[in-house]
């Protein structure tokens, strides 16, 4: 997650002699939700993700919804979604599926719904 491990961490890892100890710690770093917040956050930069317009003081709006965009960036990192799939989501998700036909909002609508949001990040 971009810390150094704390004393007892390492001591622990160093500690563990047994086979695959190197496996099992980036089996364990991998299942962090801090790693999809760390990878998200790079992608979030490129795309210019932020909570506000960017005026100056009065004039600095705030995107009231944005940070679900940036929730499911960070679901889609830690759920290993295939990239060729996060970017499709992007940039057509609501046409991969009928919510104007749909009678519930399923996680799935909701989720290619919201990734739309890359295409509101950037400045017009």
């Amino acid at each position: 997650h971009g810390l150094p491990p704390t004393p007892s961490q390492l001591q622990q890892f160093l500690d563990d002699d047994r086979p695959g100890a190197f496996a099992r710690l980036v089996d364990r770093l991998l299942a962090s939700p801090r790693y999809g917040e760390r990878w998200g956050r790079h992608w979030l930069d490129a795309v210019g993700y932020a909570d506000s317009f960017g005026g100056k003081l009065e004039a600095d709006h705030m995107r009231p919804y944005a940070w679900r965009y940036r929730d499911y960036v960070i679901r889609a990192f830690n759920s290993d979604r295939p990239y060729d799939r996060f970017l499709v989501e992007q940039l057509a998700g609501d046409e991969l599926v009928d919510y104007e036909n749909a009678t519930k909002i399923s996680q799935e609508i909701y989720e290619n719904l919201v990734a739309t949001g890359f295409m509101r990040m950037a400045p017009d």
